[in-house]
């Protein structure tokens, strides 16, 4: 006999248990080609599993996307044309890993690094090649020490990710076009990061979509 549950008690069932469950709802959410946000990914085809392009990141808390947000206006009213991220969207990459096909053995090695709660802040801007522009992050020892620890072990795993040289960023517009290069002050923004986040990104209508995979809470 067959028991068939519904997707939604799936859903309360892990909600009821708190952030720590939060894994399986979204890797079910794939499994079942599902998501909150509409996107649809991790299916079979043809007895081979669909890739998805996973990254692992900070997600922003609402006061500080609520202040980037502010910086962003201020960039269009000097007539800086570009892709901008809507609010919802800004974060902080740690490890681009790109097209893979499996989330789990991502997270099984996220899972081993341990990490204590700390804080970042924001702290001056610039660009890359002059069409990116971006918030930079004041330096974190903590923070460089989990990325240093994080690459290390995707490396042993054998998962493969972008290994340029990690520089803490917040993008803010890219494919910049301007006349003059805009001139911003970022705000006295800080957070704690409690939690890693891996994250997926997505082709929609308006730019690419994120949508958090699952995460891996701080050690309190």
């Amino acid at each position: 006999m067959v028991f068939i549950i519904p997707f939604s008690a799936v859903f309360i069932s892990c909600e009821r248990f708190g952030l720590k469950n939060r894994r399986a709802y979204c890797i079910l959410q794939m499994r079942f080609g599902t998501s909150s946000t509409g996107i649809t990914g991790g299916k079979i085809k043809g007895g081979k599993r669909c890739e998805m392009r996973l990254f692992v990141a900070i997600e922003l808390d609402d006061r500080m996307k609520k202040q980037l947000m502010l910086v962003q206006d201020d960039m269009r009213a000097q007539r800086v044309e570009g892709k901008y991220p809507e609010g919802d969207n800004l974060h902080m990459t740690l490890a681009f890993i790109g097209e893979y096909p499996d989330p789990d053995e991502v997270l099984d090695v996220l899972d081993t690094i341990s990490f204590e709660p700390f804080t970042i802040r924001v702290n001056g801007y610039g660009c890359f090649d002059e069409v990116i522009w971006w918030a930079g992050i004041e330096s974190c020892p903590p923070l460089d020490a989990y990325v240093k620890r994080l690459r290390r072990a995707l490396a042993e795993a054998g998962i493969p990710y972008d290994r340029k040289q990690f520089r803490p960023h917040i993008t803010l517009v890219r494919d910049a076009i301007y006349d003059e290069a805009p001139v911003f002050k970022t705000p006295d923004a800080e957070m704690e990061v409690s939690f890693i986040s891996l994250m997926r990104s997505d082709s929609g209508k308006h730019g690419m979509n994120y949508s958090m995979v699952s995460i891996v809470e701080a050690v309190e």
